[in-house]
């Protein structure tokens, strides 16, 4: 299931996956999603439904795509104040991409809560 962004609500996991581009974060969750085709990315999340340990509570799990266009830098800290869990991607076949990381966490570190 995909969805524009929205605030959180109590029972939800969020994640958001952030990098350069090129470094597969919309290949990953179109992959995570298993329907895929449908997937665009671009600030949309896929919601999946997970039991959290031995207990009976289930919890939604929320996976955030975001582009790392500068144009689109205050979206991205939208998506921010919600977060849980940030995954920072990068390339293996661009090192570059791994030396930016640190301007990720840079990010992630100044604008989540």
């Amino acid at each position: 299931m995909k969805k524009k962004v929205q605030p959180k609500n109590a029972g939800e996991i969020h994640i958001t996956i952030v990098g350069d581009q090129h470094t597969s974060k919309t290949t990953l969750l179109k992959n995570f999603a298993k329907d895929g085709n449908e997937y665009t990315g671009l600030f949309e999340y896929c919601a999946f439904p997970i039991k959290v340990g031995n207990s009976n509570d289930k919890k939604i799990l929320k996976l955030f795509d975001t582009d790392s266009d500068e144009l689109y830098a205050r979206i991205r800290a939208i998506t921010y104040k919600t977060t849980d869990l940030f995954l920072l991607c990068f390339s293996l076949t661009d090192q570059n991409s791994f030396f930016n990381v640190q301007s990720w966490y840079a990010e992630v570190n100044q604008l989540s809560p």
